[in-house]
């Protein structure tokens, strides 16, 4: 059975507390089972399958440790810690199965397996063959396992708790755990993919030696038995969604010509570009998003130009402010994370940000945004040049496009408060009776 991280299962003896949803789950048993004839115990936090030994082998391979993390009890005297699990980022931090200041930490069954398996993962190519998985769940509503990953355990350490009555302290393990990238041959995203638990079945099958039972294992986890590095095997969403300089600029030569006609034509006066990136703006957030203004250039601390989303309908409504800054720079130019952040600095909650530029933005600033979880849009070159060619397309070509362009600037430059678009919302089109002209 393949599974991807976030893949849920359910206990079917706890049938009583079963959603609607949960009833379309497949069996958590079952997935544990898999070809052999005992399935995990699902109320053990840590459960290593029982050791075997390949064909002609001397030592013996533990086929998987399943570790089960329950939030939902975390603050209770039956488990007084919290674990850390972060799948996008490749990272678990798992307590180890003591309880009780009655035993040491190797005493219990979880951490004495761990213990006795903990020199393979830093040890040679054979070792490391014979090292088990760990394959990581956490109950996300009673009777409901959900998979979070698979990968090794890099730093064991001791943490002192204390008894559940406040009395005595005793010490307990604590793994910290390397998740590893699952790829998907036919997807370009690598934190997309599947892991398939016939891997698992191949691990426990005593028929099979131990690099045999390897034949399924995931790509990542072929490269750790390999090379030995976790971190070069560690799963990470964010590079999924980091996109490289060549993504962004664009790809057909009929939108490179686009772009360097828009980069050469306001080379000399770059600020009235804003008016034009406020106007992408719109396009790429959709039709309910209307441009409002640009900033004069002496006074616009880090915003260009403000736009307006209209939410809901006209009984139930609200407006949220977008604040953008554009920079028409060289194609091959890329913008950095410190020029994302006076933008940033200036939303407000509720409001969201956009930055439009002719060229790229810096993996560090992609990062940034996307870990830090900024409402900002980056619109970079390659999505520049192709709404610049549906605005042409529907206005006459690009050079009655740009004229057009032009006078709005001109007319629509402002030092009003961004919040000013807000309060415009509920007043309706202005009159122009009280415009000023030019002298």
């Amino acid at each position: 059975m393949p599974i991807r991280v976030g893949s849920r299962f359910r206990l079917s003896f706890r049938s009583e507390v079963a959603t609607e949803a949960s009833r379309d789950f497949p069996d958590f048993l079952d997935l544990t089972r898999g070809q052999h004839e005992k399935a995990i115990n699902p109320f053990r936090g840590i459960w290593p399958y029982p050791a075997i030994a390949g064909p002609g082998e001397d030592g013996e391979r533990i086929p998987a440790i399943i570790c089960q993390s329950n939030p939902m009890s975390s603050d209770s005297a039956k488990n007084p810690w919290v674990d850390i699990i972060e799948s996008d980022e490749g990272f678990a931090l798992y307590n180890g199965d003591n309880k009780s200041a009655e035993k040491g930490p190797f005493e219990v069954d979880g951490n004495k397996a761990i213990l006795s398996v903990a020199n393979l993962y830093g040890g040679n190519r054979s070792a490391r063959e014979r090292a088990p998985p760990f394959l990581v769940f956490r109950q996300v509503e009673t009777g409901v396992r959900e998979f979070c990953g698979y990968g090794v355990p890099v730093r064991l350490s001791l943490r002192t708790q204390r008894n559940e009555d406040g009395g005595e302290c005793f010490l307990n393990l604590v793994i910290e755990l390397t998740l590893f990238d699952l790829p998907d041959v036919d997807s370009p995203h690598p934190s997309d993919g599947e892991l398939d638990w016939q891997w698992i079945n191949d691990r426990r099958n005593a028929g099979l030696t131990t690099a045999q039972a390897n034949g399924r294992a995931p790509p990542a986890w072929r490269t750790w038995l390999r090379e030995g590095d976790p971190e070069r095997c560690r799963r990470s969403v964010l590079k999924s969604r980091i996109r490289a300089k060549i993504e962004q600029s664009p790809g057909l030569p009929s939108e490179s010509e686009v772009l360097k006609s828009v980069y050469d034509h306001y080379q000399g006066r770059q600020h009235e570009f804003e008016g034009l990136a406020a106007r992408i703006t719109a396009q790429v957030i959709g039709e309910r998003c209307i441009r409002k203004w640009v900033t004069r250039r002496s006074s616009d601390g880090g915003v260009d130009f403000v736009n307006l989303l209209k939410v809901g309908d006209p009984q139930s409504r609200a407006a949220v402010v977008v604040l953008g800054q554009a920079k028409c720079i060289a194609l091959d130019s890329a913008v950095d994370a410190k020029d994302l952040a006076r933008l940033v600095a200036r939303l407000r909650r509720g409001w969201i940000g956009s930055f439009v530029t002719t060229g790229s933005f810096t993996e560090p600033a992609q990062g940034e945004v996307i870990i830090d979880g900024y409402p900002l849009l980056l619109v970079p070159g390659k999505v520049v040049a192709r709404e610049v060619r549906k605005l042409a397309a529907s206005t006459g070509g690009l050079p009655s496009l740009l004229n057009e362009e032009e006078q709005w600037y001109r007319a629509n430059v402002h030092d009003w408060p961004p919040s000013r678009a807000a309060d415009d919302a509920y007043f309706g089109v202005d009159l122009p009776v009280l415009r000023r002209t030019e002298d």
